[in-house]
């Protein structure tokens, strides 16, 4: 198996609950196709989808077609997963609780929110890798400060000079609760595409067991836009499996291209988005969209993308470095007439930890596309 195949094999497994045809044939593929399951193992533990594969395949009765060794690793890991996200469930309990007793109402958003949805069939098909709460800007500062008088620490600093430009208060920790805590003021991160801001989502919020939830289309805009925009998965094409499995889920409740066409904003960009789900998950009128120029280019390049992953590697990864040193060269411009700021920035950079930290993370983020 390939890339492309491995990813196509994997995706046909996640859409299984959305799209039952697909059983027939991939029962027959696990039958009578020679499945290299350590390249399946290895792409769908990197994108945090091994516990979704396991689920999906039990639940349409075909798990044990897989090699025994593989279904009791599978099932270890989708356990203690489980057993994690209803810790996840539990911390966020307690947080709702402290934060609505203080007059502040959290809007849980990404994962904790789907977990808290129940949008999953198992709660164990979700990783989840801290909890994202959106308060009022208001607030923020003022929820930061009520979690620290609860045992909460943050792990970076903030200053209330970058107010405008801050997305979410340094993520925070608790030395008694697994998950880490980002308390969110807005949801993007770059200030000129923030249409989908805090009075939107609260707008129209929703309450489901006690707890705020944006709508289905805010679910969907977020996903799209945290992918495209935050994580510049438009710039670099970047396929991740765990999002774009909560958008085909999320678009059984809400058809994404009428959401997107009611936004106004940023169109090219969240229809790529769309194309790109698409493509990974053919035969899903959930995820259909009128065909053009600009559609017929982002399937090209998708399909390149998965034939020939290692040039489009090194492309997208001379894109990043491009990107990086352009935005870190603006960002220093930026930095350099404020005192403060040029200070705290020199401080970061004679920092050989922070050094060692700012490398690896770019390392990481080449590595992983």
């Amino acid at each position: 198996m390939n890339y492309s195949e491995t990813i196509k094999f994997i995706a046909d497994i996640l859409s299984l609950s959305v799209c039952t045809k697909r059983k027939a044939s991939l029962e027959f593929q696990l039958r009578n196709d020679e499945i290299v399951w350590e390249r399946v193992v290895q792409v769908s533990t990197k994108h945090l989808m091994l516990p979704a594969l396991y689920i999906q395949l039990k639940q349409a009765r075909l798990i044990d077609l897989l090699p025994q060794d593989l279904q009791v690793y599978m099932e270890h890991v989708t356990s203690l997963n489980r057993s994690r996200n209803q810790q996840n469930i539990e911390q966020v309990k307690e947080l709702n609780a402290l934060l609505l007793n203080n007059n502040i109402q959290p809007i849980y958003l990404k994962g904790t929110a789907h977990l808290l949805e129940g949008l999953y069939f198992d709660i164990g098909e979700r990783m989840v890798g801290d909890i994202d709460l959106l308060v009022a800007p208001a607030n923020m500062e003022k929820a930061a400060d009520l979690l620290m008088k609860n045992g909460y620490s943050p792990m970076g600093e903030y200053s209330s000079e970058d107010f405008v430009k801050t997305k979410h208060y340094p993520r925070m920790i608790h030395s008694d609760k697994v998950f880490a805590l980002e308390i969110h003021k807005d949801v993007i991160q770059k200030v000129s595409h923030r249409q989908l801001d805090y009075p939107h989502i609260n707008s129209s919020k929703r309450t489901v067991n006690g707890y705020y939830l944006p709508t289905y289309a805010d679910l969907i805009l977020h996903n799209a836009m945290n992918t495209q925009l935050n994580d510049q998965g438009f710039l670099f094409m970047s396929i991740n499996l765990r999002q774009k499995y909560d958008f085909l889920l999320l678009s059984q409740y809400e058809k994404p291209i009428g959401v997107f066409e009611n936004f106004n904003f940023h169109s090219l960009k969240l229809k790529s988005y769309l194309v790109k789900s698409a493509c990974l998950f053919p035969e899903q009128n959930a995820l259909t969209y009128s065909k053009t120029v600009w559609t017929f280019w982002v399937e090209l390049l998708m399909s390149l993308k998965l034939k020939f992953p290692k040039p489009l590697k090194v492309i997208t990864g001379i894109n990043f470095v491009l990107y990086r040193i352009y935005r870190d060269v603006n960002l220093a411009i930026e930095y350099l007439p404020n005192n403060k700021k040029r200070l705290r920035i020199l401080k970061y950079v004679l920092n050989s930890e922070n050094r060692s930290i700012y490398f690896q993370n770019i390392y990481n983020r080449l590595k992983s596309m």
